[in-house]
């Protein structure tokens, strides 16, 4: 605002004519502001991070953000846009707080897949040894052997059929004990002379395979419900 230099009434400076007493006014002249390209660049990234491409243009949104509304906190009135600066500012620091809940989303499935394969293998393993060292025992006593811990070794050192030492002590007690998220079940098929092994989850809730396998060495599996002789055969070498 200027003061009129022969009436004295108050006068915007874009305006060169005073109203009171239509004297020419010669002050400078006000510059009309103008929107400063950062704060329009800011809110059309900041836009663009919270619906295409996220945090790509999320950082650039925030930077010229701030950029524009120093200049025009600087311009004295020569500049504006500081609400479109704000809302580009906003709108890319939601975008990279999401940016915890993005990774999260993606590396905590991938975090329990890969803990579920490594548990789903170690059982698988332990089916191999279980089913390897009857099909010896078989060899060895003409009948596969009546439990797991047949396959265990003996207390004085001396093989038997009831200790046949095809199995070290702590492989028998690993496998008594459901380590590893699995329950181990043997059952000796004595009208067949053969065998049958159940490898369930531990926990019912648990979004581990069942495993079955018999003395022919194939092992099948079932999501969600014990397997059986019946299931799909699963592959040790796909595993």
């Amino acid at each position: 605002m200027s003061a009129c230099s022969r009436c004295g009434a108050t006068v915007a400076e874009s305006i060169r004519t005073c109203p009171q007493c239509g004297a020419t006014l010669t002050g400078p002249v006000a510059a009309v502001p103008v929107t400063d390209s950062n704060a329009v660049l800011s809110l059309v990234l900041g836009v663009l991070s919270v619906t295409v491409v996220w945090i790509l243009a999320a950082i650039p949104a925030i930077i010229l953000g701030h950029v524009s509304r120093s200049s025009i906190r600087r311009s004295q009135g020569h500049l504006k846009g500081r609400y479109l600066a704000t809302a580009g500012l906003v709108m890319g620091y939601i975008s990279l707080a999401t940016l915890p809940l993005l990774l999260a989303s993606v590396a905590v499935p991938a975090f329990f897949k890969g803990r579920s394969d490594a548990t789903e293998h170690s059982a698988l393993t332990t089916l191999r040894r279980i089913t390897s060292a009857a099909a010896e025992y078989k060899l060895t006593y003409n009948v596969y052997p009546p439990s797991i811990q047949a396959l265990g070794p003996a207390a004085s050192g001396t093989a038997s059929a009831d200790a046949a030492g095809l199995l070290p002590a702590d492989a028998i007690s690993h496998i008594a004990a459901g380590k590893d998220g699995y329950h181990f079940t043997y059952q000796h098929v004595t009208n067949q002379d053969g065998f049958v092994i159940h490898a369930d989850p531990a926990s019912s809730r648990s979004s581990l395979r069942y495993f079955y396998a018999d003395q022919t060495g194939i092992v099948r599996s079932e999501v969600g419900r014990p397997a059986d002789s019946g299931s799909p055969i699963d592959s040790w070498r796909a595993r």
